[in-house]
């Protein structure tokens, strides 16, 4: 949960419109605000890593259930992209068009591809993991499961196999007993 609250809250936050103005006026502030969003990406991943020093692993459920989770709660913003009918940032709306877009369609296609491409690797990711887990779950399944009478069974068969290759035959004598050392 913490790692979908700090994800969350870095999306949200570096998406207002006070910092992405001040990201589209200042060169610092933009590379500030990309270096915490990177960071924010290593969060999102940890979870997700099996050999993560110093923590507990999720199970392949519970890491894929994460990336679902993952790919709808933070990036709930591009809804708004999708469907506003006006430009939320002011700081790009009087640049020059790109392939004649306005800057509604281009917000609206950023929306999307945004949505997509995040659905799209974090869903990949998290089938992956949960059809591996159940590839390794059922290689590790017994066809039959074993029983108290087989395993009844199993020991009666060892008990005569080690009956008869124990049993003196009358055609070798046995061996007598070894001397004592002496003293």
């Amino acid at each position: 949960m913490p790692a979908v609250a700090i994800v969350t809250v870095v999306a949200v936050g570096t998406l207002t419109t006070g910092l992405v103005s001040l990201a589209a006026h200042s060169d610092v502030a933009r590379v500030v605000i990309q270096i915490v969003v990177l960071l924010s990406g290593f969060v999102l991943w940890a979870p997700v890593l099996t050999e993560l020093p110093g923590r507990q692993p999720l199970s392949a459920v519970g890491r894929g259930g994460y990336l679902i989770v993952q790919s709808i709660v933070p990036s709930f913003l591009s809804v708004v992209w999708i469907f506003a009918r006006r430009p939320l940032y002011a700081s790009y709306d009087h640049h020059a068009r790109v392939l004649g877009m306005s800057a509604v369609l281009d917000q609206q296609l950023a929306g999307f591809l945004a949505k997509l491409s995040t659905i799209a690797v974090l869903w990949t990711v998290a089938f992956t993991l949960l059809t591996r887990s159940q590839v390794t779950a059922g290689a590790d399944e017994d066809p039959e499961p074993l029983i108290w009478s087989d395993v009844e069974r199993e020991i009666e068969r060892a008990d005569r196999r080690d009956q008869r290759t124990h049993r003196p035959h009358a055609s070798i004598p046995p061996e007598p007993p070894p001397a004592a050392p002496p003293a």
